[in-house]
């Protein structure tokens, strides 16, 4: 336990001297965390919490009854063929 401050009281040190290195560790543990967050805020809403709607899995199955007959027959985009129909 004792070389684990002392490696700590070294770190400090040798961040002090460089300044700029210090501000960069700093930015690029901000932006990490930052990221990371982001991400798992966006899985958390479209993956994670249930759908607000009564069946989810019968509207999951829909889109893809539709969806996949009229793709294959246009050829088109999933957008374009879902407005042709």
């Amino acid at each position: 336990m004792g070389s684990f401050w002392q490696d700590l009281r070294y770190a400090f040190r040798a961040l002090r001297k460089s300044p700029w290195f210090a501000a960069l560790a700093v930015v690029t543990f901000a932006l990490g965390i930052a990221v990371n967050t982001s991400i798992f805020s966006i899985i958390n809403g479209f993956l994670l919490r249930p759908m607000p709607v009564l069946h989810p899995e019968q509207l999951a199955l829909a889109l893809l009854a539709c969806w996949i007959p009229a793709r294959r027959a246009t050829r088109a985009s999933p957008i374009v063929a879902l407005r042709l129909e």
